[in-house]
């Protein structure tokens, strides 16, 4: 999965040099979004994995399959990420690391094609993910705003339930997981999760995802507390 949708956004763009507190929270609540999501009972039939070829996070998701089969009612599981590594897709890599093989009552469905998080949601959607009103979702931390926001977009927030189950990320050449609490340790961390923020801002206003007032005033509020207003007015 690339964590572009075919935007010209770097993956590590230029920051702002210095970040209030209040800029940190409203950047961590819209980029990273409800983390207690899958704590508790969870009742949940269908899964998306957004793909990865990291392998640190191929073993966290894997346990987090493991985990979510165990103690839920998932029946079908949609791994994502068409991304060619090698001779194989990172649905296919995840595949292969999570040992879907050995799940004799999930089923697994894998992409071949998607290269961006909207297409991952394609993906599965045309795979039958609409067909399931509770589903759980897998990816990054610091993904997981935008991903809920492109499911919420072809699922719709009020006919399907949707958990979130993020996990921590590695970011290459930086000691250290990348957690909703500890983003700001690291420059590239704050690139990170800034371009997030900029993808939101920049697909909102696209459509391609779900945006609602509550979540333009979010990012009308970032704007404000970092000095980075768009000349095009940011509404739903």
């Amino acid at each position: 999965m690339s964590t572009s949708n075919c935007s010209g956004i770097p993956r590590y763009p230029q920051a702002p040099e210095k970040l209030s507190d209040a800029a940190i929270t409203a950047l961590t609540e819209l980029c990273f979004g409800d983390q207690s999501s899958i704590i508790g009972p969870l009742t949940a039939e269908a899964a998306v994995v957004f793909g990865t070829s990291n392998i640190g996070h191929l073993y966290a998701i894997s346990l987090m399959i493991a985990d979510l089969i165990r103690r839920t009612g998932l029946r079908i599981v949609y791994l994502t990420g068409g991304t060619i590594h090698g001779d194989v897709t990172q649905s296919e890599l995840l595949q292969h690391t999570i040992g879907a093989d050995g799940y004799a009552t999930v089923k697994f469905r894998t992409d071949r094609i998607s290269l961006t998080t909207l297409g991952n949601v394609r993906s599965a959607v045309l795979q039958g993910l609409f067909g399931y009103a509770n589903v759980v979702f897998i990816t990054k931390h610091s993904h997981c705003g935008r991903a809920r926001m492109t499911l919420e977009r072809y699922l719709g927030p009020k006919r399907h339930k949707l958990f979130q189950a993020g996990y921590a990320q590695i970011i290459p050449g930086v000691p250290g997981l990348m957690k909703p609490d500890n983003w700001t340790r690291h420059q590239k961390w704050i690139e990170r999760v800034w371009g997030e923020f900029l993808r939101i801002r920049e697909y909102g206003l696209r459509g391609d995802i779900f945006y609602t007032d509550e979540t333009a005033e979010l990012v009308g509020k970032i704007e404000t507390l970092t000095g980075t207003a768009t000349a095009e007015p940011v509404t739903a």
